[in-house]
């Protein structure tokens, strides 16, 4: 496993544009969306799931491209399509599946995997999509217990572009902070339920750290308690505007928080302002997808994948240990450091009353049995219906 991660890291530090690695029976193609790798998020999740199984099943090589813009999207999908030794070609995220299914049609032959997005009907094409709203809805249950024990009026969440796939998020999101509003107002005994204000913009992208500063610059002007990153790699400008914040403070936990997303993003300044991340298994996805084909197992149609399926999660300390060791191999964190995190998290973890943890616990394990529902909004309508049921100001 380690020689494998260090491999990883050697590619994410100083490969761009197009790569191959490996020796073995055919090759992995992967077409990363834009942020490409590096973005410490979803594409390196992504990427990171084929590295793992071309060590597991023995394929030639991967064949990947980093997509600098939408315009790439199509010509990159085919330009892997017509390498003759590529057993399935991965787009790696929802704004490749238009052109993941214009390529599907022209390369029949050919296997394609979907990850965030899926082509109905398409026999050569397998989707893989994530309740993403179910770990969301914990995110803002924790982002709305805090605002309200520490009297801040309001929540954040930057999002990337507006679609189907943010939508889970924000859908979730809502839901979580309204749920806790509720338990808020039955565990204080409170004569109605509180409010809160949520800060929700769409970036516009998802790999521009600068908007992500300039955007969290403004939230925690405005008083949030903290915000989610929905964006990418625009998140890493979101943590450095909150460093700062903290900095300009003289504090070293605490408000302004971030909320990670994707990978486990609570290491991120040595564990001191990210209490908890949503993990998206789409290393799992790109696995799974690399499996079917080695196993002879390919199906068309998508997995569907939330908080009971395993698909999705909120950070552990078992979480953040793994994820600790992860990142010093791929040279993110000194080995000298690994304690430092992991104190300064159980620290920032500890400031927040123990009742408020345990009320996520039995949010998650509501929304696991289903007896608390979390919608699959996929379409503008339906999250504009949503938007009206849970307004917040």
């Amino acid at each position: 496993m380690k020689r494998i991660l260090t491999l990883l890291a050697v590619v994410l530090l100083g490969i761009s544009l197009v790569g191959m690695i490996g020796l073995g029976k055919g090759k992995i193609g992967i077409v990363l969306d834009t942020g490409g790798l590096g973005d410490l998020s979803f594409n390196d999740a992504a990427y990171a799931g084929v590295v793992q199984a071309v060590a597991d099943f023995g394929f030639d090589g991967i064949v990947f491209v980093e997509s600098e813009t939408a315009a790439d999207y199509l010509p990159n999908l085919r330009a892997q399509a017509q390498m003759d030794d590529v057993k399935v070609i991965i787009g790696v995220g929802w704004l490749l599946t238009e052109s993941i299914e214009l390529v599907a049609a022209e390369y029949p032959d050919k296997l394609f995997a979907n990850v965030d997005g899926w082509v109905p009907g398409a026999a050569n094409v397998r989707g893989f999509m994530f309740k993403e709203g179910d770990g969301s809805a914990i995110i803002g249950a924790l982002a709305a217990f805090q605002a309200l024990e520490l009297g801040f009026d309001s929540v954040g969440v930057v999002f990337g572009f507006e679609g189907p796939v943010m939508y889970h998020f924000e859908a979730g999101y809502r839901v979580g902070i309204d749920w806790a509003l509720e338990k808020y107002q039955q565990v204080k005994g409170l004569p109605e339920k509180p409010e809160l204000k949520l800060l929700a913009p769409y970036s516009g992208s998802f790999s521009d750290p600068a908007i992500g500063k300039q955007i969290m610059e403004s939230q925690i002007g405005e008083g949030v308690i903290g915000s989610y990153n929905v964006s990418g790699g625009v998140g890493i400008g979101m943590m450095q505007a909150v460093a700062a914040a903290h900095a300009n403070a003289g504090t070293t936990m605490g408000a302004p928080y971030y909320f990670g997303v994707d990978q486990n993003q609570d290491w991120w300044e040595l564990g001191q302002f990210c209490p908890m991340s949503m993990l998206k298994r789409v290393d799992t996805a790109t696995y799974n997808a690399c499996k079917m084909v080695a196993e002879g197992t390919w199906e068309s149609g998508r997995s569907l994948l939330g908080i009971a399926e395993l698909g999705v999660y909120v950070s552990t300390a078992a979480a953040l240990a793994e994820s600790v060791e992860v990142e010093i191999i791929k040279g993110n964190i000194d080995a000298a450091d690994r304690y430092t995190v992991l104190s300064n998290w159980a620290a920032n973890r500890a400031d927040i009353a123990p009742w408020i943890w345990a009320a996520l616990d039995e949010l998650e394990a509501g929304v696991i049995s289903g007896d608390i529902v979390v919608p699959y909004v996929e379409t503008l309508t339906d999250i504009e219906a949503l938007r009206a049921t849970y307004p917040l100001l």
